[in-house]
C-alpha cells in the first residue's frame, strides 16, 4: 500500500506510486519530508477518498506530492 511505503521511508526518500486508482478507507499519513510521485503522472494515478475520507495528511513542509 502507499501507507506501507511511506511508513518504510525516511526523510529525502521518494515513494513511487504505480498506475491505478487507490480507493482509501482511511487517510494516508505522511510525516517524513519525502516525495510521493506517480510513475506515469496524474492522468494514470488517482488517490480517491470516495467522498468519505481525506486522502492525505501531510505533517511536514518538505513533503512533495507529484
Amino acid at each position: 500500500t502507499i501507507q506501507a511505503a511511506v511508513d518504510a521511508s525516511s526523510t529525502g526518500d521518494t515513494v513511487m506510486v504505480t498506475n491505478g486508482t487507490y480507493q482509501l478507507t482511511s487517510q494516508i499519513n505522511i510525516w517524513p519530508g519525502i516525495n510521493v510521485e506517480s510513475v506515469n503522472g496524474p492522468a494514470e494515478t488517482m488517490i480517491d477518498g470516495q467522498g468519505l475520507t481525506r486522502c492525505l495528511y501531510i505533517n511536514n513542509g518538505n513533503t512533495v506530492i507529484t
